[in-house]
C-alpha cells in the first residue's frame, strides 16, 4: 500500500488534522520523532566517520554538528578525539544525545558541546569543519551558504548529504509504511515530484488508531541540481573536493543521494 485515502479515514470517524510542516521544536513532535525518524545508530557513525576521513580532518579539530538531532554523529567523533559542537532547535533531541553511552575519547580533552539554537540564529564560533548528515534545512539557498561562511573557518571543510541527488530526482516518487506497537500507530512516509516544474511534495502521516486521529505533516520546496548547489557554493569561496554515492566512497550515479565535501578558500 503506498497511497491514502484520508477522505475514507474521515468517513471513518477519524478526525484528519494537517500542518504545514514538521516542527522539530515541539517538545511533543521531537519525542514521537526520536521513537521512528532517525536512521540506525551504526549507520549515521558510518556517515560520520566517511566525513571527516574525506575532509582529511585531523585528530582535534573543531567540527560543527549542523542539525546534530539525537546526536549519534556528534558523539562518536568525540570519542575518536574531535572536538564537536552538537547545534540543532530541539531540546528533546539534545537531550537524547546528553544521555548517549560513550566510550573512552581517543584524544584527552575531546569534548562536545551542545547549543541548542536555530542554525540561521546560532551564535557558535567558526570550526575547522562543519557537516550536515541529514538534511532538513533547506541547503540550496543565499541563506544557508551565508551562514556557513560564518561558522566554517577559512581553509575550513565542509562535508554533507545532498538530498536531492545528482540530478534533483533521487529516490522519487518515494513511499514506505511503519508501524509503532506501543502506541497502535502506522506512519506512511511520502515523498513526490513533479517532474516538470520540479516541485516536491514530502508527507509524514501517522494513522492513530488510540486517539482516532490522522495526522498530515507537510513540506514543500524546489529541487535544485547538485551541479547548481556547487556553483552557488563555490560563488562563495568553497571548492568542491570530492562526491560520492555512498559512504564506502561508491561512485555517484543518476539515482544515488550524494556525498560531498567542500573546502573554504
Amino acid at each position: 500500500m503506498t497511497d491514502l485515502n484520508l477522505s475514507a479515514f474521515e468517513q471513518a470517524g477519524f478526525t484528519v488534522v494537517t500542518t504545514p510542516k514538521v516542527d522539530y521544536a515541539n517538545e511533543a513532535a521531537a519525542r514521537d520523532y526520536l521513537r521512528w525518524g532517525f536512521k540506525p545508530r551504526e549507520q549515521v557513525e558510518q556517515e560520520a566517520v566517511f566525513a571527516v576521513t574525506q575532509m582529511g580532518l585531523p585528530l582535534g579539530a573543531s567540527v560543527l554538528d549542523i542539525g546534530c538531532g539525537n546526536g549519534v554523529a556528534a558523539v562518536k567523533l568525540a570519542q575518536m578525539g574531535y572536538s564537536v559542537t552538537g547545534l540543532d532547535l530541539s531540546p528533546v533531541f539534545l537531550e537524547a544525545g546528553r544521555e548517549l553511552p560513550r566510550e573512552t575519547c581517543a584524544r584527552d580533552g575531546a569534548e562536545i558541546i551542545w547549543v541548542c539554537e536555530d542554525f540561521f540564529a546560532c551564535s557558535c564560533p567558526a570550526h575547522d569543519a562543519a557537516l550536515l548528515l541529514d538534511p532538513g534545512l533547506d541547503v540550496p539557498t543565499d541563506a544557508f551558504i551565508a551562514k556557513l561562511t560564518q561558522v566554517v573557518k577559512p581553509g575550513g571543510r565542509f562535508f554533507l548529504r545532498y538530498k536531492s541527488g545528482l540530478q534533483g530526482t533521487s529516490n522519487l516518487p518515494w513511499s514506505g509504511w511503519s508501524y509503532d506497537p506501543d502506541h497502535a500507530a502506522f506512519r506512511l512516509e511520502r515523498h513526490g515530484l513533479h517532474r516538470v516544474t520540479g516541485v516536491t511534495c514530502d508527507e509524514w502521516i501517522t494513522l492513530d488508531f488510540a486517539k482516532r486521529e490522522v495526522t498530515v505533516e507537510r513540506l514543500s520546496g524546489k529541487v535544485v541540481l547538485f551541479s547548481t548547489f556547487v556553483e552557488m557554493m563555490a560563488a562563495s569561496g568553497f571548492t568542491l573536493t570530492g562526491a560520492w554515492g555512498d559512504v564506502k566512497g561508491g561512485p555517484v550515479t543518476e539515482n544515488s543521494r550524494v556525498y560531498a565535501a567542500f573546502a573554504r578558500a
